[in-house]
């Protein structure tokens, strides 16, 4: 019976344990809301009134006061590289995979650029809570966004933010100071856990950095980038992907599908999740601080697309090493002699 026993448990560690499955917690591409009405009834003010979101199309907004000019712009292929212009040529989707309809915030103080204005406030998934929210030993959460930037003003505050109640603070982003693409993790447990805005081009605490000629919104240009961070039990990776393309682009020829399979920057934080977790998913301004801190209607906008928060397993080991497959199959080989004798 012993043997037996021990045979079991032996077969049950040599095949992969079955894991969780995925949980899908937000899954937004602005795509179900007809009016505004909607759009803030899902993400509404943090302030309790309305604010700068408004619904926009990527491929079809019209020039104009509303300052989305941006989502109208394709990218030129000075190269002329033939792939490029069969993936992204002007009868080609601006950005594949961000397509339809976006929300637009526009966080600047002056009334004149737009009214009402989203300065001093942001806006929360559904008005939360997400339930605190936390990373395990089986499974990471992933955050994910594609946010559009004009590139016309280095001085913005625009950002997604994942929050626990006054800890586990977690933002990715616009921001000036330091200028351009960047992200922070604030308030968690472990060595790192106190890392304020860094910027994506950081070379000095930066894993991989952006390229040196492909490291500003000047350089990189107008277009929507995804912003990613993978939270486990006692580190966070954060990742940049310029264009939304899935590829490390090309810093001397920086057109969206030109480069090789990755992403263009990423860092590992040591961070551990405090026990509240996270309950507050936003987008906006962080910290209620306005976007262009005056009236440059450049540093006003931002548009968000595609916010996906989930509960992502951690891959289990699926394979046995030799050595313990070799004993499994002495094991099973004793117990068949064992029976054949009884």
């Amino acid at each position: 019976m012993r043997l037996r026993l021990f045979l079991s448990l032996g077969l049950l560690l040599a095949f992969p344990l079955s894991s969780l499955a995925d949980i899908t917690i937000v899954d937004e591409n602005f795509e179900s809301y007809t009016n505004n009405t909607e759009l803030l009834a899902a993400w509404p003010s943090q302030s309790g009134s309305d604010n700068g979101l408004q619904l926009v199309d990527v491929n079809t907004v019209i020039p104009g006061a509303d300052g989305a000019d941006f989502l109208e712009l394709q990218r030129t292929n000075p190269a002329g590289i033939a792939d490029w212009e069969i993936a992204y040529g002007p009868d080609k989707p601006r950005y594949p995979g961000i397509d339809g309809q976006a929300a637009q915030f526009c966080g600047t103080t002056d009334l004149a650029t737009c009214n009402p204005t989203g300065a001093g406030t942001v806006n929360l998934w559904n008005g939360n809570p997400l339930g605190g929210i936390t990373p395990s030993a089986t499974q990471n959460i992933e955050l994910s966004v594609d946010i559009g930037d004009d590139a016309l003003s280095a001085n913005k505050r625009l950002t997604i933010g994942l929050r626990g109640a006054g800890e586990n603070i977690l933002e990715m982003g616009l921001f000036n100071g330091p200028v351009g693409f960047v992200y922070r993790a604030v308030i968690f447990d472990g060595s790192e856990g106190f890392v304020s805005w860094v910027g994506f081009d950081d070379v000095v605490n930066v894993d991989n950095p952006l390229a040196t000629d492909l490291n500003s919104q000047q350089e990189v240009g107008a277009g929507f980038h995804t912003y990613k961070a993978v939270i486990g039990v006692d580190q966070i990776v954060f990742s940049l992907d310029l264009y939304a393309d899935g590829v490390t682009n090309d810093p001397l020829n920086p057109v969206p599908g030109v480069g090789t399979p990755g992403v263009d920057a990423s860092d590992t934080v040591l961070a551990v999740t405090t026990f509240g977790g996270f309950d507050d998913l936003r987008i906006g301004i962080p910290s209620s601080l306005p976007s262009s801190g005056g009236s440059n209607p450049n540093a006003a906008f931002a548009a968000y697309d595609n916010v996906l928060l989930q509960m992502v397993d951690i891959p289990l080991i699926t394979s046995v090493p030799e050595p313990a497959s070799a004993m499994l199959a002495l094991l099973a080989t004793a117990g068949m002699l064992a029976t054949r004798r009884r």
